[in-house]
């Protein structure tokens, strides 16, 4: 039934309406266009908002800049078309998100946004095209060498037409100002209920953004930030799938994935680690009649089963950070480094270079 209602298969609803289940079987309230649903775990705030992608990236922003203001220091963001996700100080109470929400004056929401965006990966990624096009990036790198950061980059180009137009794009392409403001709005007026858990629930772990959290770590992270990295990734969820079988399939945790993962069924290790919302590559892999790109899916999938054939977790743990695919993970895997700690550090580097550029996987 509900794949005549909506543009998609019945397996591909199936495993949406198992989540939703999951969600009722552990008591938790239920996200849906007239209730937000604001869970906490540790540092890691989720508001379960189905509100659009660009409407979520504005509200996010929103949260992290008064949030972070509010600290004195960075915090962490991340969205999806279902939810904002924060990584806070543990300063941050879950009574300081909802100041946020409630009080945060509606009209306002544009100022603070662009206030937000002076600093940011996404401005500068922005900024960086704009002034390509106009030949001013090349000229200016003629001038010196090396490459450019994205805080000389900001400062150079400010208040130029360039760093007008970047941010009109950001706003007219990234961002939805108005319907975040109404968002506000139906908190502030009651009409949009705002209910609080604690603790993760199934829907809140549903899914991760394609845009990738905006790390805002320094160049030469610290052990505390390190072990942050190391904890995040270690809570992360992917999909394990058997690329000899293709008949075996489990959605875990990287810390319960074992140093070498097989499959209980044929006993291969060619295990594809794949991301928790990665089931149109399950779809492909497991296609008779694949088109182009399922073929690269399954192409991609089949890399990955290589490195963790290979490497065994170490590839896991690689793959599940943000933007890292197989060709990356590999070039993480393969350099020689003294302790974990090395290890992690350079998936940061990874990250933090996707976050900046906005990238698709390898």
């Amino acid at each position: 039934e509900l794949a005549g209602r909506y543009p998609s298969d019945e397996y591909t609803l199936t495993e949406a309406c198992t989540q939703l289940e999951a969600q009722i079987d552990a008591d938790a309230p239920m996200p849906t266009a007239d209730r937000l649903v604001l869970e906490r775990q540790g540092r890691t705030i989720v508001l379960n908002a189905p509100f659009g992608h660009t409407a979520n990236e504005t509200l996010g922003r929103i949260l992290s800049a008064l949030l972070g203001q509010r600290a004195g220091s960075s915090v962490g963001l991340e969205t999806d078309p279902y939810r904002i996700e924060l990584e806070v100080p543990n300063s941050i109470a879950t009574s300081d998100v909802l100041a946020v929400l409630e009080e945060t004056d509606p009209d306002h929401v544009e100022a603070i946004v662009e206030l937000g965006l002076k600093r940011s990966d996404a401005l500068a990624f922005r900024l960086a095209q704009v002034s390509a096009k106009f030949g001013a990036l090349k000229r200016w790198q003629n001038q010196g060498s090396g490459r450019i950061s994205n805080d000389r980059l900001l400062a150079a180009l400010e208040d130029t037409p360039m760093y007008e137009e970047a941010i009109r794009e950001v706003f007219h392409e990234d961002l939805d100002i108005e319907r975040a403001s109404s968002v506000l709005e139906r908190v502030q007026s009651g009409d949009l209920e705002l209910v609080t858990h604690r603790g993760r629930t199934p829907v809140g772990l549903g899914g991760r953004s394609s845009g990738g959290k905006e790390l805002l770590a320094p160049e030469n992270a610290d052990a505390s930030v390190i072990n942050t990295v190391k904890e995040r990734i270690q809570d992360d969820r992917v999909i394990l799938l058997c690329t000899h079988c293709t008949e075996w399939k489990v959605k875990t945790k990287v810390k319960r994935v074992p140093d070498q993962p097989e499959c209980p069924e044929c006993g291969s290790t060619r295990i594809a680690s794949l991301n928790p919302w990665a089931d149109e590559v399950v779809q492909a892999v497991r296609s008779q009649d694949k088109d182009d790109e399922q073929r690269e899916m399954t192409e991609r999938a089949f890399r990955a089963a290589g490195l963790v054939q290979s490497h065994g977790k170490q590839a896991v743990i690689a793959m599940a950070a943000r933007g890292v695919g197989p060709h990356n993970a590999a070039q993480i895997i393969n350099k020689l480094r003294e302790d974990e700690a090395e290890f992690y550090r350079d998936i940061l580097s990874k990250e933090r270079e996707y976050a900046r550029t906005q990238a698709f996987w390898d």
